[in-house]
């Protein structure tokens, strides 16, 4: 785990300790506290097969909420399946799904915590790859969702992930890659080969077991959270939601669905309530930017913080996700951040 904390020395200097970080972590970490992202997405993981309007609910949010980006995981058999192109139905609800600049679909491959072979994972990228070369209509997959990605401080699993994860980016070019840890993974390490990284895939009665106070400030924007048997409770759901655009999560999906039935082959009677939670409050968070450009994120993180609080009180599942002490990390570290990457960069 990481602990990032800064220690006052002097009235005019402060000292930056972090733990459980390799040179590489450190350097990504450094270079994250120069950016700022705008708010989580919905990280989509559609799995459902495309028929008798499923996909129409989702169209629909994508049409209103054109702020919202969201980033559709196409699952149709477990992965691509095993002909060249998928079949009408999955064509005619891809292609459409394309249409939409606030939407961006990924494919599903498997990698069974490492343990895939990586011919198998290859050959799942490559089917994607080759959807665009579908002539009547754009099917075309713009990155790779690796489910079961390992999570160990192993040097084969790291390998693992850096090899299939570059195999995708070579195949697919312009790529967005998400990796499902499920959990904070050993090393951060995992970090620097994706583009998000699921650090919890469980039930809202887990919910405890994830603290975003263990991680860095920085890597919040390239983590994802996905939650599934939420209570159906709108003022639940907009507390819960609230709360993660407050630690600026990167990704974020919410259903009431439970594991027996699967979460995930329909969006559930939640959607509306979690899509319309997610759209105001990053309406809101760029508002108070705007208006506010001094203070910034941080302002903004405080007033969300603030709001999901005082609407809170019964979600007693919430109590491990405090309000992160690190949202002013970007303006503390500002100091040392060319000096400390310099550094690094000559270490590794």
């Amino acid at each position: 785990m990481v602990v990032c904390r800064t220690t006052l020395l002097t009235p005019s200097a402060q000292q930056l300790h972090i733990v459980g970080m390799s040179p590489r972590s450190l350097i990504l970490f450094f270079l994250f506290c120069q950016s700022i992202a705008s708010g989580p997405s919905i990280l989509v993981p559609l799995y459902q097969y495309p028929n008798d309007g499923t996909f129409s609910d989702l169209v629909k949010s994508v049409q209103n909420l054109t702020s919202v980006q969201f980033f559709v995981v196409v699952n149709p058999a477990s992965g691509p399946g095993s002909t060249l192109y998928p079949d009408s139905n999955y064509i005619k609800a891809i292609s459409q799904l394309n249409t939409f600049d606030n939407v961006i679909t990924i494919g599903y491959v498997r990698t069974n915590y490492g343990n895939q072979p990586i011919a198998n994972v290859t050959a799942d990228i490559n089917t994607y790859a080759g959807w665009s070369n579908y002539s009547a209509a754009n099917i075309s997959m713009h990155g790779i969702f690796f489910d079961e990605s390992p999570a160990v401080n192993v040097s084969a699993s790291l390998s693992f992930i850096k090899n299939v994860t570059d195999r995708a980016r070579l195949s697919i070019p312009s790529s967005t890659i998400v990796t499902n840890q499920g959990v904070i993974p050993e090393t951060l390490d995992y970090f620097t080969y994706t583009d998000y990284l699921v650090i919890f895939e469980e039930s809202y009665q887990h919910l405890s077991t994830v603290n975003l106070d263990t991680l860095a400030t920085p890597f919040h924007s390239k983590s994802s959270i996905i939650i599934h048997t939420v209570p159906l409770n709108e003022s639940l759901i907009d507390s819960l939601t609230s709360r993660f655009v407050s630690y600026n999560v990167g990704q974020l999906y919410l259903t009431e669905r439970n594991i027996t039935e699967n979460p995930y082959l329909t969006l559930g009677q939640s959607w509306t309530y979690f899509t319309s939670a997610i759209n105001r409050d990053l309406v809101a968070s760029t508002s108070t930017v705007t208006s506010d450009s001094g203070s910034g994120i941080t302002s903004s993180a405080a007033s969300d913080t603030s709001r999901s609080t005082s609407s809170t009180t019964s979600a007693t599942s919430l109590t491990n996700v405090t309000t992160s002490t690190g949202e002013g990390l970007s303006s503390r570290c500002s100091f040392f951040i060319t000096v400390w990457t310099a550094l690094l960069l000559l270490i590794v």
